[in-house]
Parts: C-alpha cells; structure tokens; sequence
C-alpha cells in the first residue's frame, strides 16, 4: 500500500473554494467553479479570483481572523463593497459625528462655556428681532392685537405665489422657548388658525398661499383637468378619422380573410357564439368598416338567416302564448273590480251598524 503523501495547504485551500456553492438564478445551487474548468486550473489561478471579505468590516476594527472572513469572487465583493459597506462605513462616521457634537454642546453648556457652533445655521431674519421657526414655514415676532394695538408674540405668514406680496400676521403663543421638538405641534396649531381665514398653509414659507391665490389655483387645475378630457376627446376623434383615411393593403385583405375564415360559420348561421365585426375589428387592430367589406363579399351577413328565422319563430309564439291567457286576464280584472266595490259596501254597512 502506498503511503499517502502530504497535501499542502494551498491544495486543500484551492479545493474547498472549488467547493462553494452560489445560486444559478433558477434556485438551483452549483458550484462557483465547474468541475470542467477547475481541472484545467492550477491552485494560483483558483486562489486568484476570490477576495476575503471582512463580516465585521475591517474600518470599523473587524478582525483578520477565520471566523470574520467570507471567500468571495472578486466581482460579487466589489459590488458589495461599493454598493453596501462604503456607503453604511461612512452613515456611520456621520452618525458618531452628530452625537459627538451634541454631547460636545451639552457638556459645555453644563460647565457655562461658549457653546460650539451649530452644524445648522440659521437663517437671516426677515425683520429686527424676527426668528424663522425651525421648518422655515413662518416667520417669530410681535405681531399687533388687540384694539390698543398691542405688540405680542404671533408670527407672520406671507404668500409663497410668484408676484403675490400678500401676508397675515397672527398673534399665537408660540412653542419658539418650550423644551423638546415642537415643531409639529405649532405648525399643526398655527396652520389651523390660518385655514380658518381662508389660507392654504404649506410646509415651508415658499408653500403658503393666500385665499385669492388659493381660489386661482383652483380653478387652474379644474381648467387642466377639463383641457385634459377635451384633449382624450379629440385624440379618440383624430383616431377614427386616422382610421377611416387607412387604406386596406392585399395582406390585410388575406389577414381579414383568415380570420373570418376562422370564425364565420356560413350564411345561414352567420358568426360563431361571441364573434361580431366589431370584435374581428378590434382582435386585428384595423377599421370595422374593413372587416364588414370583406365580409359582404366573400361570406354573408352579420347574423345569420337561420338565426333570425329561429327569432321570429320565438316571437311568434311567445305572441301566441299571451293571446291565449289573455281572456283569462280581463275576466280577472273584472272579477277584482266586482270585489272592490263589494269590500266598499261592507265597509259603509258596517258603519252604520256601529
């Protein structure tokens, strides 16, 4: 027996990757590496297309051990890491940054330094002590109330339409100095006290429109809708105007012919159950006026003879049928009449002996 000699690492590296398995696109698992092309391969060239791609990623301090690497053909693992981990390495960096800058402005407001500057910053006032609220929808300041004109806090809405200066100041108590994101709430609050007078409140200050613009606008979109259905209109009627100009080439008189071929069972029973002009029509995508040419001169009418001398067979004796009962109908209406006046005189009779 021959003693069996040692296999080297790279080999047995070489042939475990032979051996991972990926999906075809059908759901059915093959190998990476078919075993006819991997025969031709030295363990270089296997060892050469795969990556080792880091579970925990590498930038954030995953190991170079076993247990956080994956073989990964080199296509897949730059896909990967230009796709998904760049992009979540660097939210990442993002995150921590905002979170170290937040604990940076707590810590410095707690030990009564200057706070650092913020990452956000605000933008200029329109007036002299006027603050844009934090979703940039209306404008902080005093605002005149009451009948001695006296300032309060309140803000000032201003109508975003090109050319429209209009603005509505609004004495309101604002959130601007409660503790927490309030923003939701005083737009909330502050947009159903505009819409009562009439405004269309919008999420940022360029949004807002003043009840005129608001009734414009409107208007506007009923007149687009209504230039909307005029144009479908006119577009159904250039369709069959476009239709009617087509001209019937020879190979759309043998299509048509085939087709009613197929479906027109004879003269006398006209089409087979369902089929029509109409429907012939639409099933080739031509004019009717084509289908019924064809029709006229190579096979019969629409609907058959027999079909409509089956019709008036039916008439005529559901005709019949009611000209038979219909003695036995008057004597009933006339036997109902006898009983009303009947029922009536026993009413009047029954009065009397009360």
């Amino acid at each position: 027996m021959r003693r069996r000699d040692y296999i080297p690492l790279k080999t047995r590296l070489a042939a475990t990757l032979c051996e991972i398995l990926t999906d075809d696109g059908t759901g059915k698992l093959v190998k990476v590496i078919p075993h006819e092309d991997a025969v031709k391969m030295t363990e270089d060239q296997v060892l050469s297309l795969f990556h080792f791609d880091h579970a925990i990623y590498h930038a954030r301090g995953g190991a170079d051990a076993f247990w956080n690497l994956t073989p990964t053909l080199i296509p897949e693992h730059r896909e990967k890491t230009r796709k998904r981990d760049i992009p979540q390495i660097a939210k990442t960096r993002r995150i921590e940054q905002r979170e170290a800058e937040f604990r940076a402005r707590l810590l410095a407001k707690h030990r009564g330094e200057p706070r650092p500057p913020n990452r956000w910053p605000k933008s200029v006032p329109e007036a002299e002590g006027a603050v844009m609220s934090t979703d940039k929808a209306f404008v902080h300041t005093t605002v005149p109330y009451g009948d001695d004109g006296k300032l309060v806090r309140g803000i000032i809405a201003r109508c975003g339409a090109p050319g429209c200066e209009a603005a509505i100041p609004l004495p309101v108590n604002t959130l601007q100095n409660s503790r927490g994101d309030d923003t939701e709430i005083e737009w909330r609050f502050i947009a159903r006290k505009l819409e009562a007078k009439g405004w269309r409140v919008g999420r940022s200050h360029d949004a807002h429109r003043c009840p005129r613009c608001f009734k414009a606008a409107k208007f506007s979109s009923i007149r687009k809708a209504e230039a909307m259905q005029n144009g479908n209109a006119m577009t159904d009627k250039l369709k069959v105007v476009k239709d009617n100009m087509r001209v019937m080439s020879r190979e759309d008189r043998r299509i048509i012919f085939e087709k009613l071929n197929e479906v027109y069972v004879n003269d006398k029973i006209g089409y087979g159950d369902g089929w029509t002009d109409e429907k012939v029509a639409n099933d080739l995508g031509i004019p009717r006026a084509w289908v019924k040419l064809i029709r006229d001169e190579n096979f019969g009418d629409e609907v058959g003879n027999e079909s409509i001398r089956e019709q008036i067979k039916d008439a005529r004796e559901l005709l019949s049928q009611i000209k038979a009962i219909e003695p036995g109908i008057s004597e009933a209406q006339r036997l109902i009449a006898v009983a009303d006046k009947i029922e009536k005189s026993l009413a009047e009779i029954a009065k009397v002996l009360k």
